[in-house]
């Protein structure tokens, strides 16, 4: 141990301070080198303020400690300045949607940030993190979005700052409500909450465009056929929704209903029976008082005991037309 004490402290990225001491020493030589020669200085003084140094860059520090007897004492220490200053953040945003928006932020030479958004209380202080997912938020609303970064020594340029809108919260899906439907003809009425206006095409028949109709009365159409609608709605930002659905006209008549059996067993069996166009039967079994009226069922279990049982469907149409059939069954 030589006893000089050599001290460097307060480091910046540019700059430290030295300190150095030795018991009797009457001047010090001091030396300073780094990429370049920094500092040859021959004095009394204890302290020195180093300025204008390279940014994250080691120095070799050499003092010697000359005493009035011409005998002196050398000693050398290595200390290096700290990063440079971070640049101001690079800020991108993504994924935005009516609530929510993605932040992506980037500065060089930056060690933390602090992130802000406003309005709101969305913030975040000493991370290391460089996104973020913001959500809660409100409908085409103004954000402002402040991303501070931080360096090794504490220090950061000015804030960045980024504005941001959230999206409208865009028209409903059209809600498509369909009356009076007969074999050649039905009534089409529409609704989006938020529309201002409606693109609307129906089949072959009609394609309307930037309209503001929302009802249509279908005449003329194939009986007992299927048509294709799409609406598209549209708020006042041009956001929009569609709308695909099928209607069908219903059939002029019915169909005879088809009566069928299984699972006949001595004690009982299962009826069937279908009718294409039929919205709903009557089914009576005799003898008995089994029936099933108004029902819409297509099949249905019966017990019974031995004997000869008939099955009576009547089928009814959509335009009140209705047919009966019946079939005989014996169990054994």
């Amino acid at each position: 141990m030589s006893g000089l004490s050599i001290i460097a402290s307060n480091h910046g990225n540019t700059k430290m301070s030295l300190a150095w001491s030795f018991p009797g020493a009457v001047k010090y030589s001091v030396a300073v080198n780094g990429e370049t020669n920094v500092l040859n200085l021959v004095t009394t003084a204890t302290t020195h303020e180093l300025n204008g140094l390279t940014p994250k860059t080691s120095y070799i520090i050499s003092v010697t400690a000359m005493k009035a007897d011409n005998t002196s004492v050398s000693a050398s220490i290595v200390s290096s300045t700290l990063n440079v200053a971070p640049a101001g953040a690079n800020i991108t945003v993504s994924n935005i949607t009516n609530t929510s928006f993605i932040i992506n932020w980037l500065s060089k030479n930056a060690h933390t940030y602090s992130v802000k958004v406003t309005p709101g209380n969305f913030k975040i202080t000493d991370t290391k993190e460089t996104s973020a997912l913001v959500t809660l938020l409100n409908p085409d609303t103004n954000y402002t979005i402040t991303v501070i970064s931080y360096g090794y020594e504490g220090k950061n340029p000015a804030p960045k700052i980024k504005s941001v809108k959230t999206t409208n919260i865009g028209p409903s899906i059209p809600k498509l409500i369909v009356s009076n439907i007969t074999s050649s003809s039905m009534d089409l009425a529409w609704k989006s909450d938020l529309a201002v206006k409606y693109n609307v095409k129906i089949g072959d028949i009609i394609s309307l465009t930037d309209t503001k109709i929302s009802s249509y009365r279908l005449t003329d159409l194939e009986r007992r056929t299927k048509y294709d609608v799409s609406i598209t709605a549209f708020d006042s930002a041009g956001t929009t929704s569609v709308l695909n659905e099928s209607v069908a006209t219903l059939a002029d008549y019915v169909e005879c209903p088809s009566i069928s059996f299984k699972n006949v067993t001595g004690g009982g069996f299962t009826a069937c029976w279908a009718s294409p166009s039929a919205v709903k039967y009557d089914v009576t079994i005799t003898p008995g008082d089994f029936s099933l009226m108004g029902t819409s069922l297509t099949e249905t279990n019966f017990v019974g005991t031995s004997g000869t049982y008939t099955v009576n469907v009547k089928a009814y149409g959509p335009v009140k037309a209705f047919i009966t059939n019946s079939t005989k069954i014996k169990l054994t």
